[in-house]
């Protein structure tokens, strides 16, 4: 059975490996969209581009402040005040706990 050193050290192995392997993916892909800027097949495989929009909705917020357009929003729990109004006691009864722990590693 391996240690916990040993298991650390492979660990640690993998995710330096994971960081240079997500550069050359990434690096590979950007020259393949300036390549192929319309995408297309290559060796078997669909090579698409897309170009995915978020909505800024600080932006339209600002724009559409709720004084003026109340139908937009809507009245939701304000979890800072719920902290400060109830004891960790009380919220103690709807907190979840998971069936198995987050592991991190720094």
């Amino acid at each position: 059975m391996a240690t916990s050193e040993d298991l650390m050290n492979e660990y640690l192995t993998l995710v330096n490996q994971r960081e240079y392997l997500n550069q050359q993916i990434d690096s590979i892909k950007a020259e393949l969209a300036k390549q192929n800027p319309t995408g297309g097949k290559i060796l078997g495989k669909t090579l698409s581009l897309s170009w995915p929009r978020r909505t800024n909705w600080k932006k339209l917020e600002a724009d559409f402040p709720c004084d003026q357009y109340p139908q937009l929003y809507k009245i939701s729990l304000d979890q800072a005040a719920a902290k400060k109004n109830f004891s960790e006691v009380q919220l103690a009864a709807y907190q979840e706990i998971p069936d198995h722990p987050t592991v991190t590693i720094r």
